[in-house]
């Protein structure tokens, strides 16, 4: 599949059909490939070097697939970035990737550091034949219309006026712009938590995309719909609803944060748009099977559940068959490494009564799942072990991070590109995956990967704290954190303020979902023989 020239088509076929339909209003396809066609045009003529990420910053508003598009058709990976994520996180991703270019849909919170290439566009970017004496990529960056020349050319930063008036600018060129990423091009790259308290950028390239999509269709029986988008575009469920939904000529209906949480806010919203495809984490249909309304009187044309992200429940799945009789329910398994999801299974009733959990599903085309053991050695069929992900949607690694790359990515033995996914499972002899778990310290909740570690080490940052431990506790089939603590000095104040105090504070350095439910303090952390942490009895003493 070439997923540019497949939008194009639609475009021309269907020009005013809504591509996306946000809280506060829809775009065509005709308008989605016109405008990011403009804002590739402009991006082109800055001249960035090659793969240069460019963020996108923002919460569900039109201008937001129009970049992420723009950047794509510029041969530019796009990284998305969410209002929900605090200040400092998004200020290490901005750091990391050291834009030029900043996307900024919505205006930036306070105490964002704006990278240095940002604030003046770098010369490296431009070739030498290119430069004049004495000239810099801010001199020789095209204006951006109705601005004036300081902002255009001193400011990486463009806000969503910025996008709209490149974007709406007859004059601006999108010859350049139809020229597709190549195969290997990055075309997105999403950050997940990380064990060392940064996060970490997964690089999923246009082919990986490609091939995810050529099976993704299928799911939806490569129909045209209406796609729910629940998850924010920087977390990759997203991008099932995205790009399917882009890849069939749908619609993507998306619900913004204060929908999420408010029934009566998402029934308004959702009522007479025509979902037909529902995606999201079960937690989340977990949510809204609390609201009465949650039904085939709010979603008629409803026609499958697509979930991932978090492992379904047989009493989701069992709710849901209730209330809509009508609807297939389809579980699917992937880490954000391998683009989205690589198996899937429609839920059966039968499913329901076996013991144990329910299964993940059969690996797509051009997948293998096998599990490994501990040594190293591939495991025969049905053998519990390490589940291991090989194929044409590996992702490429993660972005200036050749040590945390060679860790989980690598070649096996049938010299093929694999990753090692932390989760442990097995594999039926007929091909049925099962997970069962994870064999390191990452916990997922609500579908957001999470590492023990990066809460830990932030929460040493926060001062007065000497020692932190971050300790999974699972309630009511639910995973949540703890931070136990250790304190500077002895006998300090241990009271609810304090406690508060700390998990506002980690607040300010990861994302909301990230912080625990509860903090606890100790004087000291049971350690093993080897003078480790010892978390199982650290676990065992709440």
């Amino acid at each position: 599949m070439d997923i540019l020239e497949t939008i194009r088509e639609h475009a021309a076929k269907t020009p005013d059909a809504p591509a996306f339909v946000m809280p506060a209003g829809s775009i065509t396809y005709e308008d989605l490939w016109t405008y990011s066609g403009r804002v590739a045009g402009w991006l082109a003529g800055l001249l960035l070097k090659e793969g240069q990420p460019i963020p996108v910053y923002g919460h569900k508003n039109i201008w937001q697939p129009v970049c992420f598009l723009a950047c794509v058709r510029s041969g530019k990976p796009y990284v998305p970035l969410d209002t929900n994520m605090p200040a400092g996180r998004i200020s290490d991703i901005l750091e990391a990737v050291n834009s030029p270019v900043v996307f900024a849909t919505e205006p930036l919170p306070d105490g964002i550091e704006i990278p240095e290439a940002a604030k003046v566009f770098e010369t490296a970017g431009i070739p030498e034949s290119a430069k004049k004496d004495g000239e810099t990529a801010a001199n020789t960056a095209p204006e951006i219309p109705g601005s004036s020349k300081a902002v255009a050319k001193a400011a990486g930063v463009i806000s969503a006026e910025g996008v709209a008036a490149i974007a709406e600018n007859a004059d601006i060129s999108a010859v350049f712009a139809d020229c597709a990423n190549a195969k290997t091009s990055v075309h997105y790259i999403i950050f997940t938590s990380g064990s060392t308290g940064k996060p970490k950028g997964v690089e999923v390239t246009t082919g990986n995309l490609e091939a995810y999509l050529a099976w993704s269709v299928g799911l939806v029986d490569e129909k045209a719909g209406v796609f729910l988008n629940q998850a924010p575009f920087s977390f990759d469920l997203s991008v099932m609803d995205t790009w399917t939904g882009l890849a069939t000529g749908s619609a993507v209906v998306c619900l913004s944060h204060d929908m999420v949480d408010d029934p009566a806010k998402r029934d308004t919203f959702l009522k007479d748009k025509g979902i037909t495809y529902w995606v999201s984490t079960p937690s989340f249909a977990d949510l809204c099977l609390g609201d009465p309304a949650f039904g085939p009187g709010l979603l008629p044309d409803l026609q499958k559940f697509l979930f991932c992200g978090e492992p379904l429940k047989k009493a989701t799945v069992e709710r849901l068959m209730e209330r809509f009789p009508a609807a297939g329910i389809v579980n699917t398994y992937g880490p954000t490494e391998t683009t989205v999801c690589v198996t899937a299974v429609p839920m059966a009733r039968a499913m329901l009564a076996a013991e144990g959990p329910l299964p993940v599903g059969y690996v797509k085309p051009g997948t293998e799942m096998y599990t490994m053991s501990e040594d190293g050695k591939r495991l025969p069929a049905g053998e519990k072990g390490e589940l291991i992900i090989t194929g044409d949607t590996v992702a490429k690694g993660y972005y200036h991070n050749p040590e945390k790359t060679a860790a989980a990515f690598f070649t096996d033995d049938k010299g093929n590109r694999a990753y090692h996914t932390g989760d442990l499972g097995y594999v039926t002899s007929d091909g049925m995956v099962y997970c069962a778990g994870r064999a390191d310290s990452q916990i997922k909740l609500h579908g957001y990967r999470i590492e023990l570690g990066d809460i830990e080490k932030n929460l040493m940052q926060i001062p007065g704290v000497k020692s932190a431990a971050a300790i999974p506790e699972k309630k009511d089939g639910e995973i949540y954190g703890i931070a136990a603590c250790i304190l500077q000095e002895p006998g300090e104040d241990t009271s609810y303020a304090r406690r508060k105090a700390i998990r506002n504070a980690l607040a300010e350095r990861v994302p909301a979902y990230m912080v625990p439910k509860r903090v606890a303090f100790f004087e000291s952390f049971p350690m093993t023989n080897n003078g480790k942490l010892d978390r199982k009895a650290l676990e065992e003493s709440f």
